[in-house]
């Protein structure tokens, strides 16, 4: 699996939110290191803790991670319903966007418990969890 879905995601920040998802995508903190050594010798300038942390992103993890989703939850009724109104967010209807939209900070803790609770329970039917009725009322 390249997306950690027995990780308890709770954040109150942007600090936290960036680390739960860094967590759950199982980003390379040595390949994260490297990005911004390079970056900072490219501008000859160091950066502050709070762009360091900004930066600090995988991008290849976080592409496994959410294909790795997808592929788990794209036969899935209720998810493709969640991803559609997600997509809505940017105007589109592309589910791959909605994707993108759930792991927001505004909807990445709904949405992680959503995945958890459907793994969890054998791939049951979302559309009766209480996490997928939240989940569906926050993106309306």
């Amino acid at each position: 699996m390249d997306y950690e879905y027995g990780y308890v995601v709770e954040y109150d920040s942007d600090r936290g939110y960036r680390e739960n998802l860094r967590c759950v995508f199982k980003m390379n903190k040595e390949s994260i290191r490297k990005k911004i050594e390079d970056m900072c010798d490219k501008i000859e300038e160091n950066f502050d803790e709070e762009t360091i942390d900004e930066v600090g992103f995988d991008e290849e993890a976080a592409n496994r991670a959410m294909d790795d989703v997808f592929e788990r939850t794209k036969n899935n009724k209720g998810f493709q319903e969640i991803y559609k109104l997600a997509a809505g967010k940017m105007i589109s209807v592309d589910r791959k966007i909605g994707l993108a939209v759930c792991f927001s900070y505004d909807y990445f803790m709904y949405f992680h418990r959503c995945l958890k609770e459907y793994l969890d329970n054998g791939n049951v039917v979302m559309e009766d969890s209480n996490c997928f009725k939240e989940m569906i009322q926050r993106l309306k």
